[in-house]
């Protein structure tokens, strides 16, 4: 009825359903985002469960892509796996900065004195739960004014972490759980160092939004993760699934406060460069009118 001339479809099930169903409507211009791969192309113990997932994954997604107009992708690594793994036939990919960050509502927050670390994600094992909770006891037992705090809610997920190893974290005083938070600017702004040790993402929103308002960042050495940093300006990198490091990267952050305030200046100015939403929907807009590949 509405005869759309173009289709954006945006995560997995939207673009396995919606790029097939916008061909035989015959929609001229259809555009895939991918803003992540998630649990289908993530599993460390590669369970059975989870090679099943995978593959019918692949096959939805080389289905649809291969009839997309362009496909469009938050980091260089899921593009190139997706090349690699033959899912895009000749269909162009572009690559964007993530969903960008709105600078005027994410604005600086002045840096809290005391070294308080901020984790916010749902409670899933591949977004590194067990690891920022490792590295808390360990840093706590190092540099005990360190307080770590985590937003965040429960999730069904296959791959979702116990809510029971988060309430004796709580219970033992290693971590304050806030659950799910309608706004997470508070948080933030009551933070010193952002960290998330996920093990993939396409590109974390809730990474530039700690940049955005002037916070250095530990995050993984992964895909998705590691692109916003520029390691030692305004984040570190630490190897993905371990603790020590981890621990390590946040008792050197805060051994060294004029570091810390030098990478919360820089992690604003990485945003207004390449992270502002106006930015990024530009660039998203120019793919979509064009229907071709944009310069990456």
């Amino acid at each position: 009825a509405l005869r759309p001339g173009v289709v954006l479809a945006c995560a997995i099930k939207p673009i396995v359903y919606g790029i097939p169903a916008a061909l035989a409507a015959r929609v001229p211009r259809r555009h895939a985002l991918i803003t992540g791969l998630g649990y289908a192309f993530m599993d460390r113990h590669r369970s059975l469960h989870w090679k099943v997932v995978n593959a019918v994954a692949r096959l939805l997604y080389a289905a649809s892509l291969r009839v997309a107009t362009t496909a469009t992708f938050q980091n260089e690594d899921d593009r190139d796996d997706f090349r690699r793994q033959g899912l895009l036939g000749r269909t162009p990919a572009n690559v964007v900065n993530g969903s960008g960050v709105d600078l005027d509502r994410f604005k600086v927050a002045p840096l809290p004195d005391e070294p308080r670390f901020l984790m916010i994600a749902r409670l899933l094992r591949d977004k590194g739960l067990a690891e920022y909770l490792g590295a808390a006891r360990q840093v706590r037992a190092a540099r005990p004014e360190a307080r770590f705090d985590l937003v965040g809610d429960r999730d069904p997920n296959p791959a979702g972490f116990p809510v029971s190893e988060v309430e004796a974290a709580v219970a033992d005083g290693t971590v304050r759980y806030h659950g799910a938070v309608g706004d997470v600017r508070d948080a933030i702004a009551n933070s010193r160092i952002y960290v998330l040790p996920s093990y993939r993402e396409g590109t974390s929103r809730s990474v530039l939004e700690a940049m955005a308002m002037g916070r250095p960042v530990i995050t993984t050495d992964a895909p998705g993760c590691r692109a916003p940093i520029v390691p030692g300006v305004n984040g570190l990198l630490v190897p993905v699934g371990a603790t020590t490091p981890l621990a390590e990267a946040m008792i050197h952050l805060i051994d060294n406060p004029d570091q810390t305030q030098s990478m919360a200046q820089s992690s604003r100015s990485l945003a207004e460069l390449r992270y502002d939403v106006q930015k990024v929907t530009a660039h998203m807009m120019e793919i979509i009118e064009s229907g071709q590949q944009a310069a990456e």
